[in-house]
């Protein structure tokens, strides 16, 4: 549901000069790990080469022990959708969590 919302934004933004872009879905999946777990770009990518569930929540297959990208890709990432591109990702994940059954452990 996410993907699908962020895919129409992007798809006004696209352009078929430079480096190509890194998957959404990574993408997407580390601005809300930062958020939820209120680390810096500089820590979420750290973490992300160091632990597999973070690799599998972005789509990964297999685990790797490479970073998915350098932090400044994020700072690029969240220009490139906007504030109002990152509050509908916060949103949505909001509404997806709230209609999630709690788990107990």
């Amino acid at each position: 549901m996410i993907g699908m919302c962020l895919k129409k934004l992007l798809k006004t933004l696209q352009c078929n000069q430079g480096k190509p872009a890194k998957p959404i879905r990574l993408m997407v999946s580390l601005l809300i790990l930062k958020q939820l777990r209120n680390l810096s770009d500089e820590s979420v990518v750290g973490q992300w080469a160091e632990n597999a569930y973070y690799q599998y929540f972005g789509g990964e297959k297999l685990f790797s022990v490479k970073p998915p990208c350098v932090p400044t890709e994020l700072v690029e990432f969240r220009k490139r959708i906007g504030e109002a591109g990152s509050e509908l990702i916060l949103k949505k994940v909001s509404v997806s969590m709230v209609k999630m059954p709690m788990m107990i452990i």
